[in-house]
């Protein structure tokens, strides 16, 4: 599913420097693409992520980025490392902690290990900020997600990365798992204002 193109959507004031641009739902989507609403008016992008279901178990989600407006995506020029770190109810060790990484390649890892059992895990919630995507520079961005898996475990994801050897505009983005369809859930975009 693809944000429309034809006309910028409507924007609406969300309090401070941010303003609400755009909200896509996943209803059984290979992916959920946003291609409008990128402006130099922004000096960052806010992704907020609720509540999406994989249709394949034990999946991740992965951003991928754009600078024709979606019409192809970066096979390279991504680098980025993500943290996550874990708590099972009830253990002797406070956490764990392991690490994917992704370099010179074609996608971010936004959230690990995604799960679809309704009954026993929580859907992954947090959010992705994308800075310098209205400027020809390398584009950076950091994320956070938090999920409830089965067996009482909870788990808190970071990832930090940028683009190099890509100075370019970054005008579209896509999230998708790595495998399976989203069958449900939304993502809401937003701009800060540069002032």
């Amino acid at each position: 599913k693809t944000q429309g193109t034809s006309a910028n959507p409507v924007w609406a004031e969300a309090g401070g420097n941010t303003v609400f641009i755009s909200k896509q739902t996943a209803s059984d989507d290979a992916s959920l693409a946003f291609t409008s609403g990128f402006s130099t008016d922004y000096f960052e992008y806010i992704f907020k992520f609720d509540n999406l279901k994989p249709a394949t178990d034990t999946v991740d989600i992965l951003m991928y980025l754009s600078n024709d407006a979606g019409s192809s995506y970066y096979t390279a020029n991504m680098y980025s490392v993500s943290w996550f770190t874990s708590r099972l109810s009830g253990s002797a060790t406070s956490s764990d902690l392991l690490a994917k990484e992704v370099w010179n390649g074609a996608f971010a890892y936004m959230s690990w290990n995604q799960g679809n059992d309704a009954g026993s895990e929580w859907r992954s919630a947090g959010e992705l900020r994308l800075y310098r995507a209205s400027i020809a520079a390398e584009t950076a961005w950091t994320s956070t997600q938090v999920q409830f898996e089965m067996d009482n475990k909870f788990s808190r994801q970071i990832t930090g990365g940028c683009t190099s050897g890509a100075e370019e505009i970054v005008n579209g983005i896509k999230f998708a798992f790595s495998s399976g369809n989203i069958t449900s859930g939304d993502i809401y975009m937003y701009g800060g204002k540069a002032e």
